[in-house]
Parts: C-alpha cells; sequence; structure tokens
C-alpha cells in the first residue's frame, strides 16, 4: 500500500521458502548425518503426497504401464 498498490507478487517467493528450509535440513544434519526421528525438518509423507497429488500418478499408471511394470 504504501508503494501505491494492494498486491505485489513475487512468484519466487516460494522457491526462496524451499531452498531455505533444504539448507535448514541439511545444516541439521551435517553433523550426524542423521535424519531419521527429525520430523521437525520435514513434512510427513501423507502430506507430501497429497500435495504433489501422487494417488493421480497412481491412476495414470493403471492407466498407461504395461502389466509386467511394477
Amino acid at each position: 500500500r504504501e508503494i501505491g498498490v494492494g498486491r505485489v507478487s513475487i512468484p519466487v517467493g516460494p522457491l526462496f521458502a524451499a531452498v531455505k528450509g533444504m539448507t535448514a535440513y541439511l545444516e541439521a544434519i551435517k553433523g550426524d548425518q542423521i535424519a531419521e526421528g527429525r520430523t521437525e525438518l520435514v513434512a510427513p509423507f501423507s502430506e507430501f503426497k497429497d500435495l504433489v497429488g501422487f494417488e493421480k500418478f497412481r491412476e495414470l499408471e493403471k492407466d498407461y504401464l504395461p502389466e509386467f511394470v511394477e
């Protein structure tokens, strides 16, 4: 509002946030190199699957992959 607009789009904002998150994760595990049990650093797998549309990919696999591919 101070610059005379109601909204400013920053399309790379989520990318910058992802880089910061990846950096924080790698810094946290750098010492012991173990991520197991560090649930505060990562999204649950179920949340990740929902975000990326995992089930839709499974449906596409069923429709388009040959049966012998597992």
